[in-house]
Parts: C-alpha cells; structure tokens; sequence
C-alpha cells in the first residue's frame, strides 16, 4: 500500500475469479470506495536496451530533465519516470540503458515510446543511438486468459 499525493490510499486486490489485479482507492476523508482506473491490470509494456558506455549519464540527465515537469525517482543505476500517460522504469549497466515503458492505451505507450526515443537522440546525439521498442505483454492475451477463466468457473 502506498500514499499517492491525492491523499488516497490504494492497494493491490486479487480474487480467485479474477486473474487481473485492480487498484481499489479509499478516500481517507470520505471513506468512499471506487475504482482509480476504468481497467484492470496489467498494463501494456514495451522494452528497448541501448547498447552505449555511457548509460548511467544518459539515465541521469533524461531523470534530471524530466523531474522539471513530472514525478521522477533514480540513482545512477536506476530511475522511475511517472508520466501522465504512463510509466518508464530505467536501468543503466555498463554496457547498455534498459528502459521499459507500460501505460494503459496504446497511444499512451506510443507516446512514452516518442518522448523516451526524442530526449535520448538528443542527449546522445554523438552516440546516434538505435532504440528498438520490443512488446513485452499484450492486455488482448490478458483479458482472453480471464474470460477462459470465468467461463471455467
């Protein structure tokens, strides 16, 4: 469980009947319950691996650049962008920048997608690095998997 700054409290619940976790909000004021997404999880997701020597640097200056506008948490190995339109969580090795994207729509994770590629060409103009977006899950295959499963039970 966790405090999101809307003063919400929001938590993971799992039934057997229902693969897909969803996120159920309490209002701590007006102890009111409510789905915080129309959808259930989870997301869609995408992964890109840049091969460069310089993957700490470049996961620090996209972090530094945008915590100027949205939620950012990162160290010189790790960092967690919280975009309005989704997520990308970030890690950096010696030899390569693993970036993951997942976001509810798929324009939405087009959308992390163009921003990430647009901000690392221009960080990493020297380099002119290849970002390739591989598909990690689908939410199609998910929610298939959950109707077979209610029809089931």
């Amino acid at each position: 469980m966790f405090w999101p700054a809307d003063n919400a409290l929001v938590s993971m619940s799992v039934s057997k009947y229902d693969q897909c976790n969803q996120l159920i909000c309490i209002n701590k004021r007006s102890h009111s319950f409510g789905n915080v997404f129309p959808e259930t999880f989870p997301m869609l997701q995408s992964r890109a691996i840049v091969t460069t020597e310089n993957a700490s640097k470049y996961l620090q200056q996209l972090c530094k650049h945008f915590a100027h506008k949205v939620s950012v948490d990162f160290d010189t190995s790790r960092g967690k962008v919280d975009f309005p339109f989704g997520d990308c969580i970030m890690r950096a090795d010696e030899a390569a920048l693993t970036i993951e994207c997942s976001a509810k729509t798929d324009e939405e994770l087009a959308r992390a997608q163009n921003v990430i590629d647009d901000h690392l060409t221009r960080f990493a103009w020297r380099e002119k690095p290849e970002i390739s977006w591989q598909g990690l899950s689908g939410r199609t295959d998910l929610i298939e998997n959950r109707k077979a499963a209610e029809r089931e039970h």
